[in-house]
């Protein structure tokens, strides 16, 4: 029982801490530019934050790299299943990225959930949200920040040591619930928040397969630079008037993505 517990401590440890250690990056980020330049307008909480994930992506991503080579995935007790998923754990992290199947799986990914989401009654209200946050800042800023930058630290929090550590315990279809429901709820809002449960699923997903950060980062990276992309050329804003256009969209993007997933994982090199 207290060995248990002990492990459960530890995976709520691994989940909580490197979140908790971002938030307080940002809080100081935040808090110096108060103190320079004065109460930060909406125009600069996307550069605040990118500053806030490029700062924490450094310790965090030292942590990980020495943690990862510890955790290994749960197994069903058998000390000789433990050692064979172990060896082929680090036989994974062996294999390069693949990453243009990672690539063309987040672009369609996007264009999949992201049509299938504003297809619902609560579409509206949230893209308003979503539009308002993410896109007031120019583009250039929106590729380097909301595209590059931030999906690598939240790649580390959510997949490197959330679900990572979750998956040493539970299996598969466990720690990636647990991580996307994580990863949704940190996204605040409705309609965020359901879309990045999805997409953490997805994310699940790519790092089993690979067991790769980078893999994580360029699915996540891939997602939201072709979320900016087609807000910047307006073509999402005139697919929303075509309702059967959106399912058809979403459809073909959504065959694309699965060819893609299983492109990485019949990929060995």
């Amino acid at each position: 029982m207290e060995e248990k517990l002990r492990r459960f401590l530890l995976v709520l440890w691994r989940m909580l801490a490197p979140l908790l250690a971002y938030e307080m990056v940002r809080e100081l980020v935040y808090a110096g530019a108060r103190v320079w330049f004065g109460e930060p307008g909406e125009g600069s909480v996307l550069f605040l934050t990118a500053l806030a994930a490029a700062i924490a992506s450094l310790p965090l991503g030292l942590v990980y790299h020495g943690q990862s080579r510890n955790l290994r995935p749960a197994g069903n007790g058998s000390r000789k299943t433990d050692r064979a998923g172990f060896a082929a754990c680090q036989k994974m992290r062996k294999r390069s990225p693949v990453i243009l199947p990672v690539v063309i799986a987040g672009c369609s990914a996007c264009l999949c959930l992201n049509h299938l989401m504003m297809l619902l009654p609560m579409a509206d209200m949230g893209w308003q949200e979503v539009s308002g946050e993410l896109y007031l800042p120019p583009v250039s800023a929106q590729i380097l920040c909301t595209g590059l930058v931030i999906p690598l630290v939240e790649e580390l929090i959510f997949r490197g040591f959330a679900f990572c550590g979750l998956r040493s315990e539970l299996p598969f279809a466990g720690a990636a619930f647990v991580s996307a429901v994580y990863f949704g709820l940190f996204h605040g809002s409705l309609y965020q928040g359901s879309y990045a449960f999805l997409v953490g699923l997805l994310l699940a997903a790519v790092y089993e397969l690979r067991q790769s950060i980078l893999a994580a980062w360029a699915f996540h990276a891939s997602a939201n630079l072709t979320a900016i992309l087609l807000t910047f050329g307006g073509i999402g804003a005139r697919l929303t008037e075509r309702p059967f256009w959106m399912a058809v969209t979403a459809a073909l993007s959504g065959a694309v993505m699965m060819i893609s997933f299983c492109r990485m994982r019949g990929r060995k090199t």
